[in-house]
């Protein structure tokens, strides 16, 4: 066998792939290359603003945006402290000692 052979699993491969800079690299690539491509075919538009090059990334960016300024928004609003359930946490409650097994 290989001792050099990695146990890990596909999938956590492709996690990793995942968050390396290499693949974000890529991603930005592909991405400038679709953009690109949009300038280089004549679309059917069924509105007028699908005509402007570009739109669909650029319509995608500004929802993206929008949903991390409602996360930002809505996490302030649904933020609790970190002792929001201390009183009703188990944890907190004293260790009965007569039910302690001394064994």
């Amino acid at each position: 066998m290989d001792q050099n052979h990695d146990d890990t699993s596909a999938f956590a491969r492709v996690l990793l792939l995942i968050g390396s800079p290499r693949a974000f690299a890529v991603l930005v690539v592909l991405c400038a290359g679709l953009f690109v491509a949009d300038f280089l075919y004549h679309k059917h538009p069924y509105f007028e603003v699908e005509e402007v090059p570009g739109f669909y990334a650029i319509y995608g960016l500004a929802v993206v945006a929008v949903f991390l300024v409602a996360a930002r928004l809505l996490g302030g609003v649904l933020k609790r402290p970190e002792d929001y359930y201390a009183p009703n946490d188990v944890a907190s409650e004293p260790y009965p000692d007569e039910s302690r097994a001394d064994g």
